[in-house]
């Protein structure tokens, strides 16, 4: 990322190790459970287009249930839409 600032802006790294989301960001109001499901969700391409993942394969990489998985997708995605703040429309 460095090597793609534009010229005349200056960087300066203060930290470097693990990301550890602050309480305001999405990802730390999610439960460990979920975090897990995400990640695994993440790295078997479930969000990928076209996706690359199902449920089960998700599920047999967590040691969840089908359903489990589902349900804690469907949590993780609320918690991630209703944390955008984009304005809902009226139909």
């Amino acid at each position: 990322m460095l090597a793609e600032q534009p010229e005349g802006i200056r960087t300066e790294i203060e930290r470097t190790g693990p990301y550890t989301p602050g309480p305001r960001h999405v990802v730390s109001r999610l439960t460990e459970r979920q975090r897990e499901v995400l990640r695994e969700a993440v790295n078997l391409g479930y969000y990928q287009e076209p996706r690359e993942a199902i449920h089960a394969e998700i599920a047999a990489a967590t040691e969840l249930s089908e359903t489990t998985v589902g349900k804690h997708l469907r949590k993780i995605e609320a918690a991630v839409f209703s944390s955008l703040h984009v304005g809902a429309t009226d139909r």
